[in-house]
């Protein structure tokens, strides 16, 4: 989707993060919702040492795009495959946040926050 200025802003219900030259890429947050899961990508991508740009992200920019997720509370991760006529590929990038961010959400922290003990049996 984009925003009024013509710009990448994010999909129905999920952020969208493109993975450029080694670096992952998202729309800044003008005009679209700081979402928790988006900070929560952001901060996996950072503690394995990957950059992340937050920038004015312009549609031609998807052809410069080796990976491509969606991000979401309800989504989760999501690799993208096409485009239009544009395809990409499930990359270390998303591979990454996909291994990663199963254990965030499904490991209890020091308060007993995360996912409950009975779903595991």
């Amino acid at each position: 989707m984009l925003d009024w200025k013509g710009q990448l802003s994010e999909s129905t219900g999920a952020h969208v993060f493109l993975a450029i030259d080694g670096a992952l890429v998202t729309p800044r947050i003008e005009n679209i919702l700081d979402g928790i899961t988006r900070r929560e990508v952001i901060g996996m991508a950072h503690r394995r040492g990957i950059a992340v740009e937050e920038r004015a992200v312009m549609p031609d920019e998807l052809a410069r795009a080796s990976e491509l997720f969606f991000c979401g509370s309800a989504a989760e991760i999501v690799p993208v495959a096409s485009v239009d006529s544009l395809n990409f590929q499930v990359g270390p990038i998303t591979r990454a946040m996909l291994d990663d961010f199963p254990r965030l959400v499904r490991t209890s922290d020091c308060e007993g926050f995360g996912e409950s003990g009975h779903w595991a049996a």
